[in-house]
């Protein structure tokens, strides 16, 4: 198996620009976890698919990462995260409400419940 390498020592998104304050999760270098996301297959059926798989799941991620435990949590951390970071983690445009969709509270259950779990751990190395 392949594994990928992310590690930026000197980048803008090093451990020092965040701890001097200079970026902000936008800013974050998501290209890693974005490429290692796109691995898991995706069970769902190509009809009413309103999210790519990938963005799906890096939304729950984020959304884990900020202490978020169940379903209802992640929903309301997907819909807390900032317009720009929804953009660069591949959300929608959506030409009605003129912003970034997040996933709602019923599509993040119905995904995390059909998605393949030993592929996600083959993945992420747990």
């Amino acid at each position: 198996m392949d594994t990928i390498q992310c590690h930026s020592a000197s980048g803008p998104s090093s451990p020092d620009a965040c701890a001097a304050g200079n970026e902000g999760p936008e800013d974050a270098d998501i290209s890693c976890l974005l490429s290692m996301l796109k691995s898991v297959p995706d069970p769902r059926t190509p009809q009413g698919i309103q999210h790519a798989l990938v963005f799906m799941l890096a939304v729950c991620v984020v959304a884990a990462l900020a202490g978020a435990r169940n379903y209802r949590e992640i929903a309301g951390h997907a819909a807390d995260v900032p317009q720009p970071l929804l953009k660069k983690l591949g959300a929608k445009w959506c030409w009605f409400g003129l912003r970034y969709k997040h996933p709602s509270e019923s599509t993040i259950r119905n995904v995390l419940t059909r998605i393949d779990a030993a592929a996600l751990d083959r993945i992420t190395g747990t």
